[in-house]
C-alpha cells in the first residue's frame, strides 16, 4: 500500500512547485530530483504490494519507502507553514519582521537539508530494489485485475489436457462417500490452470447429477454482493424443487440469511448434529456477531467445533472475537479472505477503507461526515465534470457494493444516511492501519502508538495523552470519541502549542469544551474542524487565519453569530451552522 502515499506525494510535489513562487534556492531542485526518483519506484511498489505479507525483507523495503513519502510530506508542509507564517507578519514593525524572517530563513534551510537527507535514503531503497529484482518479478504472477467469472470463460473438456484424473477423483469424493455430513471441496491453483473448467465438468457429470437432488451453479466474482449471491441461490434451489420462489426476494438482505443459516452453524459445531439447549442462546449471539457473512460463519463454526461445548468457553469466544481473529489459527482463513479482498481493492479505495478504523466499535458513521473527511484528507480525486462530493459518494457506493461497509440507516428518500463496519472486518483494518502507520487507536492509559503516528483516534479518555505529548509532532488528524474528562488543565489545552502545527483534521465532536481553544487558529494547514455538540458560544475573529479550512461544523453548539472574518476563508466548502447568522456590519 506504499504506492498510495507515494502517488499522493508526487501530486503534492508537482502542486508545490507550480504554486510556490517565492522559494529560496535549494528546495525546488531537491524536490524535482526526488519526484523523478519516486516515479521510478512507483511501478515496483504496486508489484511489491501484492506479496509483501509473505516476504519480510520486501515488507521492510515497502515500509522504508512509505516512511520516506511521509517524511517528504512533513518537509513540504513544514516549509509551507513557515512560509505562511512569514507572509502573515507583514503588518508588524521592521524589527519584529526581521526576527521572524531570520527564524523563517532558518526553517527554509532546515527543509532543504531534510530533503537532501531524504534524497540519500531514496538512493538506498533504489539500490536495494535494483539488487533484488527477482523478488519483484515474482509478484507479476496472478497480479492482473480480475473480472466477474461467467460460463463463456469455461473451456470444453477436450481443450483441457489432463482433466480426466482430477475429475474422477472429485467425482468419487462426491458420490462414493457414505457420510451424510456436508462437505466443501476446494480447488485451488494459480490463474489459468483450468480450475473453473474442471469444476464445471464435475458439476455436469451424470453420476453427480444422480447423487444430489438439487444442483446450483453460481459464477462468483470478488466484487459480488452478498445479497445477489443469496438471491441467485434461493431462486435456483426453489426452481429445482419446483416450489414458488418466496415473495419479496428482491428485498431480502443478510438478516434473512441469519435465520436460514442458524441451524447450520449449530449442526456444524457439534459432531452429533444437535445443539445442546443450554448453548442455543449464546450460539444465537455468536451468529449475530457474524452478521450473516458466510466466511465469518465458516470460520467461527470451525472454531466452535474444536471446543468442549461449555457455556464459559462459548461466552469467552463471543466476548473475544476480535482477539481470536489474531490469535487462533482456526480463523486464519477468515483473515486471509478479508486480507485478499483488501489487497485487490482499487488503490483509490484503500485509504478510504482504512479510514473507517478510526471510529469506535458499532459506531454509526454519518456518510456525509465521512465523505467530507475523505476530501479533507485528500483521498478524493478531482475529476472533470464532477464535484469532489460526487466522487466521494461513488467511492462509498463502491465499498457498499463490495459488502465491506454496511448500510445502517437511510433517509426518507432512500439515501444512505449512516453506515458501519462489521466487527470482524474492523479488527482487521485496525491491524492493517497500525501496521502501515496509517492510524492509531488509543482506548486506555496503556494505549501505544508509533512516534510518527499520522492519525490518532482517542476513545473515552485523554489520560493517556498526558505522557505521549512529545510524540504527536507528525500528527495530521486527531479525533475524539466519547471523551468526558476534559478539565481546564487537560492536555488538549496545551497540546496545540507543542507540535501540532501540521494538523489537517481536528474532530472535537461532543467533547466537553466551554470555550474555543485559541491555539486552533494557528493551525494554518487545518482543513476540517468539527466543534459539533460542544458548549462553545463564541467563534473568535481570528478564525480568519485558517486559510485552508474546507469544513467548519458548528451544529448543535451555542454559537448564534459568526464573525465577519469568516468571509476570508476562501476555501471553505461546508459551513454547518444550523441557524447561525453573520455579525452585523456586512
Amino acid at each position: 500500500m506504499a504506492e498510495i502515499p507515494v502517488s499522493f506525494i508526487l501530486e503534492k510535489i508537482s502542486d508545490f512547485l507550480q504554486n510556490e513562487i517565492q522559494i529560496l534556492q535549494g528546495v525546488p531542485e531537491e524536490l524535482e530530483s526526488i519526484r523523478d526518483d519516486l516515479e521510478t519506484l512507483k511501478a515496483s511498489l504496486r508489484a511489491a504490494d501484492l506479496v509483501e505479507d509473505s516476504d519480510h525483507q520486501l515488507k521492510q523495503w515497502v515500509k522504508q519507502v512509505r516512511d520516506i513519502a511521509y517524511d517528504i510530506e512533513d518537509a513540504i508542509d513544514d516549509f509551507t507553514y513557515h512560509h505562511a507564517d512569514q507572509q502573515g507578519n507583514r503588518i508588524h514593525g521592521f524589527l519584529y519582521k526581521f526576527c521572524c524572517f531570520a527564524k523563517t530563513l532558518k526553517g527554509y534551510h532546515r527543509t532543504a537539508d531534510d530533503l537532501r537527507k531524504i534524497k540519500s535514503r531514496i538512493g538506498n531503497v533504489s539500490a536495494w530494489q535494483s539488487n533484488n529484482n527477482d523478488r519483484f518479478k515474482k509478484t507479476d504472477q496472478g497480479s492482473s485485475s480480475r473480472t466477474p467469472v461467467n460460463d463463456a470463460l469455461i473451456l470444453d473438456s477436450v481443450d483441457l489436457v489432463g482433466i480426466e484424473e482430477p475429475k474422477e477423483k472429485l467425482v468419487k469424493w462426491l458420490v462414493e462417500s457414505k457420510s451424510r455430513r456436508r462437505k466443501v471441496v476446494s480447488v485451488v491453483g494459480m490463474g489459468g490452470l483450468g480450475k473453473t473448467t474442471l469444476v464445471k465438468q464435475v458439476y455436469d457429470d451424470e453420476r453427480v447429477k444422480k447423487r444430489f437432488d438439487v444442483h446450483v451453479w453460481i459464477p462468483l466474482s470478488h466484487s459480488l454482493k452478498l445479497e445477489d449471491l443469496l438471491r441467485n441461490i434461493v431462486q435456483q434451489v426453489f426452481t429445482a424443487i419446483r416450489k414458488p420462489v418466496p415473495e419479496g426476494i428482491d428485498d431480502m438482505n443478510s438478516e434473512w440469511l441469519k435465520v436460514a443459516i442458524k441451524p447450520y452453524l449449530q449442526q456444524w459445531s457439534f459432531r452429533q448434529n444437535t445443539c445442546p439447549p443450554y448453548l442455543v442462546e449464546v450460539s444465537g449471539r455468536i451468529l449475530e456477531k457474524c452478521e450473516g457473512l458466510p466466511f465469518a460463519i465458516v470460520a467461527i463454526g470451525g472454531l466452535l467445533a474444536t471446543k468442549t461445548g461449555t457455556i464459559a468457553e462459548w461466552e469467552m469466544i463471543y466476548r473475544s472475537l476480535g482477539a481470536i481473529i489474531k490469535d487462533n489459527d482456526k480463523v486464519m482463513n477468515l483473515t486471509e479472505v478479508l486480507s485478499f479482498s483488501f489487497k485487490y481493492l482499487p488503490y483509490h479505495l484503500k485509504s478510504c477503507f482504512l479510514y473507517l478504523s478510526i471510529f469506535p466499535e458499532n459506531h454509526l458513521i454519518e456518510t456525509m461526515r465521512l465523505m467530507r473527511l475523505w476530501i479533507a484528507e485528500e483521498f478524493v480525486e478531482v475529476k472533470d465534470g464532477k464535484t469532489q462530493e460526487e466522487v466521494a459518494k461513488d467511492y462509498l457506493n463502491e465499498l457498499l457494493s463490495r459488502s465491506l461497509v454496511q448500510v445502517s440507516g437511510r433517509t426518507t428518500d432512500g439515501r444512505v444516511k449512516t453506515c458501519r463496519v462489521h466487527d470482524l472486518l474492523r479488527e482487521i483494518i485496525i491491524s492493517k492501519s497500525k501496521d502501515q502507520n496509517f492510524a492509531a487507536i488509543a482506548k486506555d492509559q496503556n494505549g501505544v502508538w508509533p512516534d510518527k503516528v499520522r492519525r490518532l483516534s482517542l476513545h473515552n479518555s485523554m489520560e493517556n495523552m498526558q505522557q505521549k505529548r512529545t510524540t504527536v509532532s507528525h500528527l495530521r488528524s486527531l479525533f475524539m470519541f466519547e471523551v468526558e474528562d476534559l478539565l481546564p488543565n487537560s492536555p488538549l489545552h496545551s497540546l496545540f502549542s507543542e507540535g501540532l502545527r501540521l494538523l489537517k483534521v481536528l474532530d472535537l465532536r461532543a467533547v466537553p469544551l466551554q470555550t474555543f481553544p485559541s491555539e486552533i487558529v494557528n493551525l494554518f494547514l487545518l482543513r476540517y474542524l468539527s466543534l459539533r455538540e460542544t458548549e462553545i458560544k463564541i467563534i473568535p475573529s481570528s478564525i480568519g487565519k485558517l486559510q485552508n479550512l474546507q469544513t467548519l461544523d458548528l451544529k448543535h453548539t451555542h454559537v448564534t453569530e459568526l464573525p465577519v472574518e469568516i468571509l476570508k476563508l476562501k476555501k471553505l466548502r461546508h459551513l454547518l451552522d444550523g441557524e447561525i447568522v453573520l455579525s452585523s456590519g456586512i
